[in-house]
């Protein structure tokens, strides 16, 4: 218990005006799909990835990642990925989410433990039609630096995005967990 303590409240290794380069490469798992149906008036909500759940396959998630130190343990910046599933009619659904980044960092050094919350659009595409609509991240991970400038690390967490139209009937939300391996640079 002294030594969780102790690392938690160690001298902190950033200073304001330290910066983080990470990319990110890995999977994405559909959490959950709901879609509102106004005229039958129920909501139809899938869980897990696959046929007879949500109907989309796990798929790739990619991302490149800036972070600004605006005190020693919080960083603000932004992020663009790119993301490919499956869906069971074999056309690609593909997301190109566009983040505002607020970063927390409790544990920090040679072995960060980063939380962010992340706010921003969502261009997502799907059978030839497209929408452009809000999302928000919720991440947590864990990066190991093998010397004072590069790291890896492993990161997860939470993607929400609604899908809202002017037609009620097709409204709904979907949820994924991103899961991915991480490199990272600092200065």
């Amino acid at each position: 218990m002294v030594l969780a303590s102790s690392v938690l409240m160690a001298a902190p290794y950033y200073d304001t005006g330290s910066q983080i380069f990470t990319i990110s490469a890995g999977t994405n798992v559909p959490l959950s799909a709901t879609y509102f149906d106004t005229e039958k008036q129920e909501n139809v909500t899938m869980v897990g990835p696959g046929n007879g759940n949500t109907n989309i396959s796990m798929g790739g998630f990619g991302s490149l990642d800036y972070e600004l130190f605006v005190n020693p343990y919080f960083s603000m910046g932004g992020e663009i990925g790119y993301q490919f599933n499956f869906a069971a009619d074999g056309n690609i659904f593909t997301c190109v989410p566009i983040l505002y980044r607020l970063t927390y960092i409790p544990v920090q050094g040679t072995i960060d433990i980063p939380v962010s919350l992340g706010l921003g659009f969502n261009y997502m595409g799907f059978n030839g039609n497209s929408k452009f609509t809000v999302n928000t991240q919720l991440n947590v991970g864990a990066r190991y630096y093998f010397n004072n400038e590069w790291g890896v690390g492993v990161m997860t967490g939470l993607s929400y995005s609604p899908e809202l139209y002017k037609n009620t009937q097709k409204n709904g939300h979907i949820t994924f967990v991103p899961i991915n391996l991480t490199v990272s640079y600092r200065q």
